[in-house]
């Protein structure tokens, strides 16, 4: 059977594994690390290249990258003249600038998305207004995906889905936008070429191949995408009507459409899909998954377990007794894109205990999700099924709090290894394979929508989006 080796770069971890064409993982290393807001890009180079050396053997086919979104300049040697920028830095001075130039949404039909502080393109314009000598430095603005691929094979690319996290690239037209380069200031020589995210983009290099296994051998290495789209992938979501919750240190949402026709300004992104024809609309959330160990570690010192808290959480009905909980620990991002927000607690009296707030957690993913849904809905992208992955899927109170409040079944995949998964696949897409062709992504069960529960958080949802309406001003014009 064959083997491929996926490297997955996230926000809490980084691990290279081997699987094979049945997604049976056969060898993995991990490294757990706190992804900063920046980061020294060759020190994490240097993890990731331990962690290949201690999985890679001669029968892998070929090698696929996904990781968190961060940005990296290079010079023309392709050596980082730059920290990486990750998702949770934010350019606010020249976002800011642009706003009240432009309005958020000026752009919104070319890019998919409103201006946000994060988009590559505030970093890229920052730099050359503070820091011009490193600008002028600069050869090539990668994702760090792609700065990893750089580093195995000596060729840059981008992939068209990470070319949308840029606000550089028009998502109709499958290419850089003139108009929104010209608006920046910005050349299309900054760029890399574009690459489907499972076109070879080159082989790793020979004196790679022999540091980490000892011997030249042809891998070719495949563009990959980012953790969120990847995962998506993995996960199954291939068609309308499906969309795809990833449950990890941050949350990801994103529903399969088939066209971006009816696509308005409303908080959501739309990318290209990784399969070609297909589009995602969501986005990336917020650290949900990082809140919860935000509060059990630094606030519940590690008194009670994760099983513990849920099952006291069971007990703790709909709107967790009046606690509300906003866990915006990195600023907001879909579907309120508010990078001002901070992590909010409100409610809280002397009867509340850390059981509350824990509820209030997944209550909130719940809201974002819901949330999403109403506005891919008013686009005319439907949502008949939600498959969770992750670590938080393993969760079943969780699962049922999301059905209860967004009135859809929530599936859980049979594998939550839906990155790596989707790593492989992406690796079998550019081996010819049609979609049609990988393996079956199985269910292990659902939750299917309470409707007593449905009709109260209904309530409790509007009253939560209300009260972050007001916190939206005082986050703007108070603190």
């Amino acid at each position: 059977m064959d083997e491929y080796m996926i490297v997955d770069i996230g926000t809490s971890s980084v691990r290279a594994a081997v699987l094979g064409t049945d997604m049976q993982i056969r060898d993995m290393a991990v490294e757990k690390r706190n992804a900063d807001v920046c980061f020294d890009a060759d020190e994490e180079w240097n993890r990731v290249r331990r962690l290949m050396k201690k999985v890679i053997h001669r029968g892998i086919k070929s090698v696929a990258v996904s990781s968190l979104l961060g940005w990296v300049g290079t010079d023309k040697d392709g050596r980082a003249v730059t920290p990486c920028y990750s998702y949770m830095h934010q350019e606010k001075e020249a976002y800011d600038e642009f706003v009240e130039r432009y309005g958020k949404d000026r752009f919104y039909s070319i890019s998919g998305r409103a201006a946000d502080a994060e988009w590559a393109a505030f970093k890229l314009f920052a730099m050359k207004e503070k820091e011009p000598e490193m600008y002028s430095r600069t050869d090539k603005l990668l994702s760090f995906k792609d700065y990893i691929n750089l580093k195995l094979t000596g060729v840059a690319a981008m992939d068209h889905t990470t070319a949308a996290y840029t606000y550089l690239y028009d998502i109709k037209e499958g290419r850089w936008s003139s108009e929104m380069l010209g608006t920046f200031g910005i050349t299309e020589s900054f760029f890399p070429k574009l690459r489907k995210p499972f076109e070879k983009i080159g082989c790793m290099k020979e004196e790679l191949c022999e540091e980490l296994a000892g011997s030249v051998m042809h891998i070719p290495v495949i563009a990959g995408s980012t953790d969120g789209s990847t995962a998506v992938l993995g996960a199954g979501g291939l068609e309308c009507g499906m969309s795809v919750n990833v449950m990890g240190t941050t949350g990801v949402f994103f529903s399969v459409s088939d066209s971006v026709e009816n696509i308005s300004s409303c908080g959501l992104i739309a990318n290209p899909h990784v399969i070609p024809g297909k589009w995602l609309v969501g986005g990336p959330m917020g650290m949900f998954g990082g809140t919860i160990g935000w509060l059990t570690e630094s606030i519940g010192g590690r008194q009670f377990s994760l099983g513990d808290l849920t099952e006291r959480a069971k007990e703790i009905r709909p709107g967790s007794d009046g606690v509300i909980v906003y866990p915006c620990l990195a600023g907001e991002r879909a579907p309120f894109w508010n990078p001002e927000m901070t992590g909010t607690i409100l409610g809280l009296k002397n009867k509340h205990g850390l059981v509350h707030v824990f509820r209030g957690i997944m209550e909130a993913e719940g809201y974002g999700v819901k949330n999403m849904i109403e506005k891919a809905a008013g686009m005319k992208i439907p949502c008949h099924t939600i498959r969770v992955i992750g670590g938080g899927a393993k969760n079943e109170l969780w699962m049922q709090i999301k059905a209860d409040i967004t009135g859809v079944p929530i599936a859980r995949g049979e594998d939550t290894e839906a990155t790596l998964n989707g790593g492989l696949f992406l690796c079998m897409l550019g081996e010819g394979k049609e979609v049609r062709n990988l393996p079956a992504i199985m269910e292990s069960d659902r939750a299917y929508p309470d409707v007593k529960h449905t009709e109260e958080y209904e309530w409790l949802y509007k009253k939560y989006i209300r009260i972050h309406e007001q916190l939206e001003k005082i986050y703007k014009n108070v603190l």
